[in-house]
């Protein structure tokens, strides 16, 4: 399991907490007594890190008002909610490919015409290859790569699902958290 991270330094004599965050912390530390507990020993925990002298000295009241700033300093380090959004991308494309036909001289006649047929084979830049079947490069028998361009619609839609975490913590973080 991976640790939470560390809980920042903080005078909490300078901790001013509102309204809305006293409340919050009450309703953590109303959980249970098991809940107080832990929140106090989290206190104590950090303390070794962060002494303050008052705080350690202090108690009663005078601690319950500490740990109440230590929640709040510790709701205010955390704070953090989740917004997830969600986008769809369509387009829409001209996509144009190039295939190439096989076509022996008679069915370029037939497809081409006869004139361009011709004029295309005399060209040389058709590439040539034998007969599939027979192996033969009789000038009958050769086909010719006969290039034939088409245009299609495409079509795309891309989903796109992102998480970011800012803003404030609630008090189920803040009682899950127990650093």
């Amino acid at each position: 399991s991976t640790m939470p991270p560390k809980l920042k330094a903080a005078s909490l004599a300078h901790v001013t907490p509102t309204k809305e965050e006293l409340e919050a912390a009450k309703r953590v530390l109303a959980q249970s007594v098991k809940a107080k507990k832990s929140k106090m020993a989290s206190m104590v925990h950090w303390l070794k890190s962060n002494p303050d002298e008052a705080i350690e000295k202090s108690r009663g009241e005078a601690r319950q008002a500490y740990l109440m700033k230590f929640l709040v300093h510790q709701m205010r380090q955390k704070a953090t909610t989740k917004t997830t959004t969600s986008k769809t991308t369509t387009s829409t494309t001209n996509q144009t490919s190039r295939d190439v036909f096989w076509w022996s001289a008679e069915k370029m006649n037939q497809e081409l015409g006869t004139k361009k047929g011709e004029s295309w084979r005399q060209s040389g830049k058709l590439r040539t290859r034998p007969d599939p079947v027979t192996n033969s490069s009789d000038p009958d028998f050769l086909e010719h790569a006969v290039p034939v361009e088409w245009t299609r619609l495409v079509t795309g839609e891309e989903n796109t699902l992102s998480v970011t975490a800012e803003g404030e913590a609630t008090e189920e973080d803040v009682g899950m958290a127990d650093f």
